[in-house]
This record gives C-alpha cells, sequence and structure tokens, in this order.
C-alpha cells in the first residue's frame, strides 16, 4: 500500500514537473490536421508578402536617398555660384564706395 502511494506520488510529481517545464502554449486550437497544413502551405505566400514589402521599403529608401543627394549636389552648386556673385557684387560695392570717397575729397 505504501509502496503504491509512494508509486503514485512519484507518478504525479513527474507529471506535474513536465508540466511545468513544457506548459501547454494552446498551439492547437481544435482545428483539423488539413487546416494546420493549409497554413504551413501558405507560409510561404505570407513569407513572399514581408520580403516583397522589405524590398519596396529599401527601394523607396533608396530612391530617397538619390534625390537627397541630387539636392544636396544642387544646393552645393547654387552656393558656389552665389558665393562667386556675391563676391563680385562686394566689389563692385568697394569700388563704388572709394568713388563716393573720392568725390567727397575734392
Amino acid at each position: 500500500m505504501l509502496n503504491k502511494l509512494l508509486g503514485l506520488s512519484l507518478a504525479t510529481a513527474v507529471l506535474a514537473s513536465g508540466c511545468a517545464v513544457y506548459p501547454d502554449d494552446y498551439q492547437y486550437d481544435g482545428r483539423y490536421d488539413q487546416d494546420r497544413r493549409y497554413d504551413r502551405d501558405h507560409r510561404y505566400d505570407r513569407d513572399q508578402r514581408y520580403d516583397q514589402q522589405r524590398y519596396d521599403q529599401r527601394e523607396w529608401e533608396r530612391k530617397r536617398m538619390e534625390q537627397r543627394k541630387k539636392l544636396y549636389e544642387q544646393r552645393r552648386e547654387n552656393s558656389k555660384e552665389w558665393k562667386k556673385d556675391h563676391k563680385e557684387w562686394e566689389k563692385r560695392q568697394r569700388e563704388r564706395e572709394r568713388e563716393y570717397r573720392k568725390w567727397d575729397r575734392d
């Protein structure tokens, strides 16, 4: 009797520890196997869609970076031209001021 009780309690302890280590995560929700097979077979399509979305996102980011690079280069060229024009303008201004001072002295 004691032996049976020990065996039963030992079996219960092993079973309980197994349930604690491997809990039921409720993956199987009572559907048929063909439903699970459908999910497995269509996982490929989901992965393909996900990969395509990521590819599209990267493509969009690449195009955007190219556009920003073009704009940056364009602004740089414009700023070079502006600096050159501005230097010429300053030079003309200094010449005018010299002329005015010269007239004031006379």
